[in-house]
């Protein structure tokens, strides 16, 4: 008996160890079948794949470990309002719910998720009375049991994982710890392809950013520049990195400047400014900078982020519209004070001609009445510059070419340089036209002649050259800051002393000179200044001191043809003396008696009028007396447009000069410069006045 006891504690203990065994051996292959899910897992995730992927590989995993029709996965939206199926794995007689948008206000088991941040196990769906509102739908997906699983990261439910089943289910322990442990895998995971995909985003957006981004260490040491480093500045990433942002200092650079910037950064601090450096090819570019410190956990600063957009074109443009609005000042004032001036030097330069003519040739005062002719033509054509520089100076536009007007004044320009300087021309063949008033033209290669001679006083050689430029560069389009792409270049290049950087920031400025007392007004440069913006042009200076300077004038390319020819100036070939009556009418008193002076030596009968309305009625006492209206155009009670409107509607054919001493903008706003009206710009002349009358009274 106790033998048969012994072998039946033995059998016992036997079956116990088996079960054990067993037992273990179950524990063993579960645990084997989470590792080799959890590497499949890892191994989707450690292959950079998106966080959907990377839950879709989950998804498959979990069916496939537990068996199930339908594994799928869901994220939660920032603000945890709606729930969107991203991943699933089913068989193939499922209902897909992928991309389901789910209201978590109305899906009880994603509520019970967010507020218990633990699993929700579902046996039998049918008897869950807390998920009525969801029955009907589980059933048209035949689902019968449900496991959920929260997905957190960084102590936050982002998602789930559903398992479901298409027969009741009991869920052990073992399952559940198995859903959680996977759920964990996969929060770390998606985790980290969103730090993956946020930091290749972020790589993205600094490698194509237009704009400089240089990450420093604590010193200021380089460590990171990006494409558009390398585009602006010339230099590569493996050329900047372990050296200084201020690879070659510009000499420019204000050292106090660069000073404040890293006490402010040093103190922790953003600093924001302009900064000016040289590229890789020696050219100056600026900055618009802001320079952030980057702090590590302890608050310490670790490394600078600097961001850089280039503002050199802006800056510049900032520089022309100074430049602009200085021009305009002057101008401004000069318009202002154009008539009364212009009045002042007619009486002045009149009535001197008219003393020459009354003198005998041998009188000692010709001597002084010419002195005074040539003072006041001097004072006459410094108004003129200065109408040029403000452009206010009335223009002749017409069609020609430039090499024509080059060679015209090829003579005057060898005189005016003297013969220790060796004048050269390079006239390129097949020019393009362009639209300018010649006599500008000459104005300017005058002016710039004048100008290179006296930076040659010991002579040298100037070279003037005509040629076509089609600019196909942005760059330099915007430089020239016109609209067009095709110019006739004109050049002017000297050998002499050459100008700093200072000096040429300033050479376009009215008076502005370097030459000593008495030699220059300063207008010269100003006015070439003034007269290539008057015809749409553009101008470039290349000069550095002790090499010359190279002046470079972009004239837009006109469309029409030149003329053939000169135009006939039939004005000098018209009978000066006549019998006819003029009302004139003149608000300055000198100016009046002048002109009735002139006209009266040549024969005219004359009728003044100091205003408008005093014409008007003078007009209608002796309209049958009257041959031609001579009018100032801006004069107090009634102006002369006003004065001739009226006139014409009594007198249709009457004919009429306008005279004004104002400039190209008030005389425009009146529309006195259209074809076919006669018009004198004061100062004028005696003869240029009986030439005009004479040749608008012959006129038909």
């Amino acid at each position: 008996m106790d033998d048969r006891k012994k072998t039946k504690t033995q059998l016992i203990q036997e079956l116990n160890d088996l079960r054990q065994r067993v037992s273990a051996l179950e524990n063993l292959n579960r645990r084997n079948v989470e590792l080799e899910l959890f590497n499949r897992i890892i191994a989707t995730a450690a292959t950079e794949s998106g966080p959907d992927a990377i839950l879709e590989t989950v998804c498959r995993e979990l069916a496939l470990a537990f068996e199930v029709v339908q594994v799928s996965a869901a994220m939660l939206t920032q603000d945890k309002s709606v729930a969107v199926t991203v991943a699933e794995y089913l068989t193939a007689d499922q209902v897909s719910i992928l991309n389901r948008v789910t209201p978590v206000e109305s899906n009880p088991a994603q509520q019970f998720l967010l507020q218990n941040r633990a699993p929700l196990v579902i046996n039998n769906v049918q008897q869950e009375r807390q998920l009525d509102s969801l029955q009907s739908w589980l059933k048209d997906r035949q689902v019968e049991s449900l496991l959920l699983v929260p997905l957190i990261v960084d102590d936050e439910v982002v998602g789930s994982l559903e398992i479901a089943c298409a027969k009741a289910r009991s869920f052990s322990p073992e399952d559940v710890s198995l859903a959680w442990s996977v759920a964990d895998q996969a929060a770390a995971a998606v985790s980290r392809a969103w730090l993956n995909e946020e930091r290749h985003l972020l790589s993205t957006a600094i490698e194509q950013a237009a704009d400089i981004i240089l990450i420093t260490d604590e010193n200021g040491i380089i460590l990171y520049a990006n494409p558009a480093f390398e585009r602006i500045s010339g230099y590569t990433l493996r050329e900047v990195v372990g050296k200084s942002p201020f690879i070659v200092p510009h000499p420019d650079q204000d050292l106090t400047q660069i000073n404040t910037l890293w006490s402010t950064i040093k103190s922790g601090r953003v600093w924001h400014g302009f900064l000016t450096n040289r590229k890789k090819t020696d050219e100056t570019y600026t900055v618009e900078a802001t320079i952030t410190p980057v702090r590590d956990d302890s608050g310490a600063v670790v490394n600078y982020v600097s961001t850089q957009r280039d503002v050199t074109r802006e800056r510049e443009l900032e520089k022309q519209y100074r430049q602009a609005q200085k021009m305009e000042a002057i101008g401004q004032l000069t318009a202002g004070i154009a008539h009364d001036f212009n009045n002042l030097l007619m009486a002045i330069n009149g009535f001197a001609e008219l003393m020459q003519l009354k003198l005998p040739d041998d009188s000692p005062f010709q001597d002084i009445a010419g002195r005074i002719v040539s003072s006041g033509e001097s004072a006459a054509n410094l108004i003129r510059q200065l109408l040029v520089f403000s452009r206010k100076q009335l223009v002749e536009a017409k069609i020609i070419n430039l090499n024509n007007v080059v060679s015209e004044i090829d003579k005057m320009l060898r005189r005016i340089i003297g013969e220790d300087i060796d004048l050269q021309t390079s006239l390129k063949p097949d020019l393009w036209p362009v639209k300018t008033d010649p006599t500008q033209i000459e104005q300017i290669i005058v002016n710039l002649a004048v100008n290179a001679r006296d930076a040659m006083p010991t002579g040298g050689t100037l070279i003037i050259e005509t040629r076509n430029v089609v600019l196909t560069d942005p760059a330099a389009l915007n430089i020239l800051d016109v609209g067009t792409n095709e110019y006739v270049m004109l050049s002017v290049t000297d050998t002499g002393v050459g100008m700093s950087k200072e000096v040429k920031q300033h050479i376009f400025e009215p008076f502005f000179t370097t030459k000593t007392e008495g030699k220059g007004t300063g207008l010269g440069l100003a006015t070439v200044y003034g007269i290539v913006k008057q015809i749409g042009g553009a101008i470039q200076v290349e000069s550095e001191e002790g090499d010359g300077a190279r002046f470079e004038i972009y004239i837009p390319r006109a469309v029409e043809a030149p003329a053939g020819g000169m135009l006939e100036e039939s004005l000098l070939h018209h009978r000066l003396q006549g019998t006819e009556t003029v009302l004139l009418v003149e608000d300055s008193s000198a100016v009046r008696e002048l002109i009735t002076l002139t006209l009266n030596a040549r024969g005219y009968h004359v009728i003044k009028a100091g205003n408008g309305e005093e014409a008007l009625r003078l007009f209608k006492e002796r309209s049958h007396e009257i041959d031609l209206l001579l009018t100032d155009m801006i004069m107090p009670k009634m102006g002369g447009k006003e004065l001739a409107e009226r006139i014409l509607e009594m007198c249709p054919d009457m004919k009429v000069i306008y005279t004004s001493g104002y400039s190209n903008d008030m005389i425009s706003a009146y529309g006195i410069l259209e074809p076919n009206i006669a018009f004198l710009q004061k100062p004028f002349s005696p003869i240029d006045l009986v030439s005009t009358v004479r040749a608008v009274l012959d006129s038909d």
